[in-house]
């Protein structure tokens, strides 16, 4: 409404002299580099980001997930070891896996046991780990040197993984695997996810393709990416059945439509910023790591609207994202020197109030806390503000 009156005031104005129209020309200028700045602002703050220092140095956290005992659960790859993370007292405790396992991905099933892929070429197993008692099994992949990557656990509890170096898609079961050949030859799978009908869908790194296992036929059909080399990474099937992808390489965030066979991507403003893990929220909001970047990316598909927001630690390598069943998003800074994890609140609707910060006790790790600005979002509103200033200056030497 505010945007109508103005552009009545400044095409149709009372008197068409050339100094009246461009002072209302100004001053719908000036109005609207408010406006501007005023909306950059009010999205700025929409998020805060806490990250929480590990106790244990360069331990390189990657694959991150959440359990219903209200803890936050992730994998550290260098130091071969599992473990928790406690929000309400902020005290994270770890736990040995074997050593030179080299763990990667991790998610929960249904029964609250923790499973993850341990990639080492002497490791090379899925493992898996009861929260409960605290028992450790590992199963080890039948293919040897198979790089057991990305995994995922479909409804009926199978669990599935890509086999990176062996070219293989595996699952298991009851102590049991199968494998299955990928038609493309070294394709290098990578990213893995199951979509409500049990469907296995895919990531093919080098092959540059996504593809699909139908478990009840073991068919695989692959679908190729309409760019070139786009690298594509960890994948995610949303509540509608779209199948979204991050292209490391192509900068793109994509999503592919199964019953249309048709791939939509959306380009991430960043430059270089290889958005490597990928979580979709309970609302279907899609959320991304930007690893050079710096960046969490947040992406709407209902309103196409993308947005990044900056890590406090600069260079911190955000890699894995989860979203737990609060709707609370969790990342991992893989960098040596970051080496920690972090959350992303998304701050309340108008009228709620915010949830108080707990105090961090004695002895446990203290947060970093910054809001989720982007740089560039407030060099923009900078300039905004400049050109605003210089507007209604103008407007007033005008009328004097």
């Amino acid at each position: 409404m505010v945007g109508a009156g103005l552009l009545v005031m400044v095409f149709f104005p009372e008197r068409y002299s050339g100094l009246a129209v461009v002072r209302r020309l100004v001053l719908f200028l000036s109005l609207a580099g408010l406006s501007l700045v005023l909306s950059v602002l009010s999205w700025a703050d929409e998020v805060s980001i806490e990250e929480f220092r590990l106790p244990v140095e360069y331990a390189y956290p990657v694959g991150i997930t959440s359990h219903r005992d209200g803890k936050v659960w992730f994998v550290a790859r260098s130091v071969d070891r599992l473990f928790s993370f406690d929000p309400e007292t902020r005290e994270f405790e770890g736990f040995d896996l074997p050593e030179g396992s080299s763990p990667v991905d991790i998610c929960t099933d249904d029964e609250g046991n923790l499973w993850f892929t341990l990639s080492s070429a002497s490791a090379n197993a899925i493992g898996r780990f009861s929260v409960e008692t605290g028992k450790l099994d590992v199963f080890v992949v039948p293919t040897p040197e198979a790089e057991p990557y990305k995994i995922a656990i479909s409804r009926e509890g199978r669990v599935w993984f890509t086999e990176m170096n062996a070219n293989k898609i595996g699952s298991l079961k009851d102590g049991k695997f199968m494998e299955y050949d990928i038609p493309t030859p070294n394709s290098q799978p990578s990213g893995i996810d199951v979509d409500s009908s049990g469907r296995v869908w895919f990531t093919e790194a080098t092959g540059n393709r996504l593809g699909m296992i139908d478990p009840a036929s073991g068919e695989i059909k692959e679908f190729d990416i309409p760019n070139p080399l786009t690298n594509p990474g960890d994948v995610r099937v949303d509540g509608e059945g779209r199948v979204w992808f991050v292209e490391m390489n192509g900068n793109r965030l994509s999503a592919f439509i199964p019953e249309k066979g048709e791939f939509n991507e959306v380009i991430i403003p960043t430059t270089g910023a290889v958005p490597v893990g990928l979580a979709i929220d309970r609302k279907g909001i899609i959320w991304f790591t930007e690893n050079r970047a710096n960046k969490i990316g947040r992406f709407d598909p209902y309103t196409a609207t993308l947005r990044e927001y900056d890590v406090p630690t600069s260079r911190s390598l955000p890699t894995g994202i989860h979203v737990d069943e609060k709707g609370i998003v969790w990342f991992t800074e893989a960098d040596r020197d970051a080496n920690s994890i972090a959350r992303v609140t998304v701050k309340e609707e108008e009228g709620q109030e915010e949830k108080e910060e707990v105090p961090s006790p004695a002895g446990t790790t203290q947060p970093r806390n910054m809001e989720g600005r982007g740089g560039w979002v407030w060099m923009g509103a900078i300039v905004l503000v400049v050109i605003t200033a210089v507007g209604l200056w103008l407007v007033v030497r005008m009328r004097s």
